[in-house]
């Protein structure tokens, strides 16, 4: 038999939450979060909890260096191209959103290694925690298997709200997700690596923003 994951002894990694998340001035007019999968790390020193915060600033609000999943969350959030987007708009647009991994822990030693089925129980019950505090009113999972996670674990999401039909949408569909203290509006959309395109996937963003700002309340 596995031994069991001692969770106490893992560092939790912290969300991104820009300043302007929960601001008027939120260049949305609304509080929208994205959701990855789980951290990766290969390095010898500990992973710091700071960890998602700092390569938020360092590839998306500073972009000091390239890196195609803050840029394709980028591009997919603000509708295009980061060549398109000057430096005042990319810092707001960093600044309006909040960042979040579904497992808020490192899980494996390199990219395209999933949680374990405990990393994944354990990674719902902190993801409820921050989706409570944070209260965003419009979520977008980042890839499969967070959205499979949350067909699983809300009981409102598996109710098709919205179909976006046409082929930008690719079978994505506005649902409702929920836990016992909040409920946003939600979508998902491939994850943004290999064979991911921001032209496709920035729709059904797009759609849920609007849904959500027209008050469209699921």
């Amino acid at each position: 038999m596995a031994n069991k994951v001692d969770f106490s002894s893992k560092t939790q990694i912290e969300p991104w939450k820009g300043d302007l998340f929960e601001s008027p001035d939120n260049i949305f007019g609304l509080k929208l979060m994205f959701v990855g999968l789980s951290a990766y790390w290969s390095h010898d020193s500990e992973v710091d909890a700071q960890h998602l915060i700092e390569d938020t600033k360092k590839f998306g609000v500073e972009r000091r260096e390239r890196n195609a999943f803050w840029t394709r969350i980028q591009q997919v959030g603000l509708g295009k191209p980061v060549e398109d987007t000057c430096d005042d708009e990319r810092k707001q647009f960093w600044h309006s959103i909040a960042l979040v991994n579904y497992v808020p822990a490192v899980v494996a030693d390199a990219a395209r290694k999933d949680p374990t089925s405990e990393e994944l129980e354990w990674g719902w019950r902190c993801f409820k925690d921050t989706f409570e505090t944070l209260r965003p009113d419009c979520v977008v999972g980042l890839g499969w298997l967070v959205h499979s996670e949350w067909k699983k674990r809300s009981k409102d999401y598996n109710i098709r709200q919205t179909n976006l039909i046409g082929k930008e949408g690719k079978g994505s569909h506005i649902r409702k997700l929920s836990t016992d203290d909040h409920s946003a509006q939600a979508v998902h959309i491939r994850h943004p690596s290999g064979g991911f395109s921001s032209d496709t996937w920035r729709i059904p963003v797009e759609a849920l923003r609007l849904h959500t700002r027209a008050g469209e309340r699921l």
